[in-house]
């Protein structure tokens, strides 16, 4: 899976079985018996970098961490690790190198490695590094494996049923499939908790979509996907999340996504529930309405269109 959705993006290097193999060992003990020397080199560094985090835990603070990250490596040189990338790692990284790595600013660090690079794409080329990111998305739950798609398709549908211009449909659409990007750094047990949410719980998956408009906002010129993306759970009352936006802060996009993703939602069977039919979908919205949660003509425009 992860192999057919890394080999659709534009990446500039050759990155083919990089996903495949990367839980290969060097010793051809892992799950496709292939050795170092028949394992591709950003397979190899995938592997190592993972197994080494898992092992060492980068994101706890530890007095003298470099010593077990180094014996770690040590110990496993050879068997999980190729020794030529044991012996280049520890030429690389010394002990101040190991202790940034802990900090919270992993980022800046990294960044001072690896420079942001942004380009330009084509909106067909945009379209489909953003259908990847959706597969992504949606399949860390089986609940929500078509949950992205099938919002971004509506977006789009509703787009065009506005009379918006291609470009509009474009962000329309891109802002549907990423709404729940944030949604990877919230745990499965949580997204898939068969029962109620408890108070703490719920406040951690609320995260989801600060999560998505602090990811999109790095995007240039998306201002627009960030906002109508991370508004999907506001209400027109204030009571929403992650800003608490009342209703005179809510442009019509940010309004529509909203009511596209509840609406999407309600269609779909949940660990909860069965999938509701149009007219329940509908039903429920309505009463939204009268709650001052959502816009009640798009709500109405949304029973024609679907």
């Amino acid at each position: 899976m992860g192999e057919r959705n890394i080999s659709k993006l534009p990446f500039s290097s050759n990155i083919k079985n990089a996903v495949l193999y990367h839980h290969e060992n060097a010793d051809g003990s892992g799950p496709f018996g292939k050795a170092a020397s028949e394992t591709p080199l950003y397979a190899q560094l995938i592997h190592f970098g993972d197994i080494l985090d898992v092992n060492c835990n980068f994101g706890a603070q530890e007095t003298d961490k470099y010593v077990k990250v180094f014996k770690f490596i040590d110990d496993n040189a050879g068997t999980i690790f190729d020794d030529k990338l044991c012996t280049l790692f520890k030429s690389l990284f010394d002990k101040n190198m190991i202790e940034d790595l802990q900090k919270k600013d992993l980022i800046v660090n990294l960044e001072k490695v690896v420079p942001k690079e942004y380009v330009e794409y084509s909106k067909d080329k945009i379209i489909e590094i953003m259908n990847v990111f959706a597969r992504i998305i949606d399949y860390k739950s089986k609940f929500t494996k078509n949950h992205s798609i099938g919002v971004a398709q509506k977006a789009l549908l509703m787009g065009e049923f506005y009379g918006y211009d291609d470009d509009k449909c474009c962000q329309l659409y891109i802002a549907g499939i990423l709404h729940d990007i944030g949604k990877m750094a919230i745990k499965n047990e949580i997204l898939e908790k068969p029962g109620s949410l408890t108070d703490d719980e719920f406040t951690i998956m609320k995260n989801h979509a600060l999560f998505t408009y602090n990811i999109l906002s790095e995007i240039n010129g998306s201002k627009n996907i960030a906002s109508w993306a991370a508004s999907h759970h506001e209400k027109l009352d204030g009571t929403g999340y992650p800003f608490g936006k009342k209703a005179e802060e809510l442009d019509h996009e940010d309004r529509l996504l909203a009511c596209i993703d509840i609406y999407q939602a309600l269609s779909e069977e949940r660990p909860y529930k069965k999938g509701f039919t149009h007219e329940k979908c509908i039903e429920i919205m309505k009463d939204m309405v009268k709650s001052g949660f959502v816009d009640g003509q798009i709500v109405e425009d949304i029973e024609e269109v679907f």
